[in-house]
């Protein structure tokens, strides 16, 4: 005897791997009432505790069920659907189909039903995903929102900015010890009806640990403004004081600002990363893709970043420019850089991006790690709400607890991997060498790009 679900979810009875029984009900003694799923049948059995007591009436010659395996399969599906409500259908249905060895007899018709049946599983364990912000305000106020450890993981449900922030008490104690903090948003896997998902991570005894996690309605100043200064506000109610000495951000106007509203004596750090990729955009941008695979003029521009502030200016006009190839495209991609990373009255002065160091901590790399991981978490992008909350709540908090206990005690953190080591090697042998007139500066530059190849 064993149980399975039909294509309702209801539960069934199977009797000798063949006969199927349907609930009737259940008596006073706890004793349940099954009868044969055809319909005019008489058979019946009783049982109690998944221990039959007695069995009534015959089948008749059309009562075998001949898709049993059909149906324990795709009652295993449905389980496995609701237990990891991230996987992909598709993933959940092929590896079951190879455990239960029945993939020489299966169609795509067949496929088509089983994903049904997922789908229709998910939607009974989840709410209705709603379908406007408002419904969203409403619907986060009535869930549950404790974390795996008790503790209340809804910060702010403002309904008039349209923002959600998610945090908890353990989370803001961490962020007030960290001096350095790194934000960094990431936009396909936040909920339908939100931009992006806003991060903010704190940086505690080598771990680089995220702490905030802020929904927003779009990228503007008066949003970024508002989840700071909520957070911010959430401390002060916990008596503790949130003020970084410097912030790890990307090149976007609108943050900085908000930023120094929040916090006007604050050290704005750019991300090397963040800063590379918008000089490889516009690369592309002037259609110099071809020229960057085969002229290193380009590449060791990216070197730059690792000069000391005062030396930006004088290393690009002087060195660089005096061997610039011949060509418009080039002399654009230089006013770009001049333009807005250079001037002294460009949006992003050298004092914000270059340091003469190899140190990691002047990347969001770590925010983008942290993205990437959040991201493989989902199926699709734009998750529901519901399955976001989810995710977010008791898998990425939890992993938050861990971090959290481990630099709370010292514990050490696996050594990074042997290319990073290897990079960050080459670059303080660089600087070293630099430092003792070993090498010139445009060599400097030229040996410190390579940390960017990956854009090729």
């Amino acid at each position: 005897m064993e149980f399975v679900l039909s294509k309702r979810g209801k539960k069934m009875l199977i009797f000798e791997s063949k006969f199927k029984y349907v609930f009737g009900y259940t008596s006073q003694t706890n004793v349940t009432r099954w009868r044969c799923f055809i319909k005019n049948c008489p058979a019946i059995i009783l049982e109690k505790e998944k221990v039959i007591l007695e069995m009534k009436g015959d089948h008749g010659d059309n009562c075998s069920f001949k898709n049993l395996d059909r149906q324990k399969l795709a009652t295993t599906c449905k389980r496995k659907a609701v237990e990891d409500i991230c996987q992909r259908p598709r993933k959940i249905i092929l590896e079951e189909i190879n455990a239960f060895g029945v993939s020489s007899t299966m169609t795509t018709n067949d496929i088509s039903a089983l994903r049904k049946c997922v789908y229709r599983a998910r939607r009974q364990f989840l709410p209705t995903n709603p379908t406007c912000i408002a419904d969203i305000h409403s619907a986060v106020s009535l869930v549950n929102t404790l974390t795996t450890n008790d503790e209340e993981f809804l910060l702010v449900n403002n309904d008039i900015s349209n923002i959600i922030i998610f945090s908890c008490n353990t989370n803001l104690k961490m962020l007030c010890k960290s001096e350095i903090i790194y934000v960094d948003g990431t936009f396909s896997y936040c909920p339908s009806l939100f931009t992006q998902l806003f991060t903010i991570h704190g940086l505690v005894n080598t771990y680089y640990i995220p702490l905030v996690f802020c929904l927003l309605k779009d990228k503007k100043i008066e949003s970024y403004k508002e989840a700071l200064f909520q957070v911010v506000q959430k401390c002060l109610n916990l008596n503790l004081i949130f003020k970084p000495q410097s912030i790890t951000i990307d090149f976007e106007i609108a943050i900085h600002q908000a930023v120094l509203l929040i916090w006007p004596s604050v050290i704005i750090v750019g991300c090397r990363f963040h800063l590379i990729q918008s000089w490889y955009r516009k690369i592309q941008e002037l259609g110099l893709t071809l020229e960057y695979k085969k002229n290193d003029w380009l590449k060791h521009t990216f070197g730059l970043t690792y000069l000391d502030p005062s030396e930006v200016s004088d290393c690009f006009s002087f060195d660089f420019m005096s061997d610039i190839p011949e060509d418009s495209k080039y002399s654009r991609y230089a006013d770009y850089i001049l333009e807005n990373y250079i001037d002294d009255n460009s949006n992003f002065p050298p004092s914000m991006w270059a340091s003469h160091t190899a140190t990691l901590k002047r990347t969001t790399n770590n925010c983008e790690s942290f993205h990437s991981h959040f991201n493989e978490q989902f199926y699709k992008a734009h998750p529901s709400f519901f399955t976001f909350l989810h995710i977010l709540k008791d898998t990425i908090q939890t992993d938050t607890y861990i971090k959290i206990n481990s630099a709370n005690n010292n514990i050490k953190k696996i050594p990074k991997n042997k290319k990073i080591l290897n990079r960050l090697k080459t670059t303080e042998d660089a600087i070293t060498k630099k430092n003792s007139n070993e090498i010139s500066r445009y060599t400097f530059v030229k040996t410190v790009s390579f940390n960017y190849m990956i854009f090729k």
